[in-house]
């Protein structure tokens, strides 16, 4: 039964819902960004393709995120579950990035 699973999870289609999805070019904000949507899009891309080539899942698997316990948007993040969609547009106007500070 175990063996059967893990060939069904082999099949092109489930390897095909797997596959990163091209942005639209609505979501690129067109300032040269970097890394840029389609920069991620294609460091995925090259991931998954990687991944099924090898049969190995485990390389979709990017690196883990730094929360900040007292961050706001860290909180909202760590809320996530798998499966959770997430709607993201911004930043908008004048932006400033200050790095966290511990």
């Amino acid at each position: 039964m175990m063996a059967e699973r893990e060939e069904d999870d082999d099949t092109e289609e489930a390897w095909m819902q797997l596959r990163p999805t091209e942005p639209l070019p609505s979501q690129c904000c067109g300032s040269g960004c970097s890394p840029c949507v389609f920069d991620l899009y294609h460091r995925d891309l090259a991931r998954w393709e990687a991944a099924q080539a090898s049969k190995d899942r485990s390389l979709l698997r990017g690196p883990e995120s730094q929360c900040y316990q007292m961050g706001l948007m860290s909180r909202y993040v760590e809320s996530w579950r798998v499966g959770d969609t997430a709607f993201w547009r911004g930043p908008f106007g004048d932006f400033f990035y200050k790095p966290n500070q511990a």
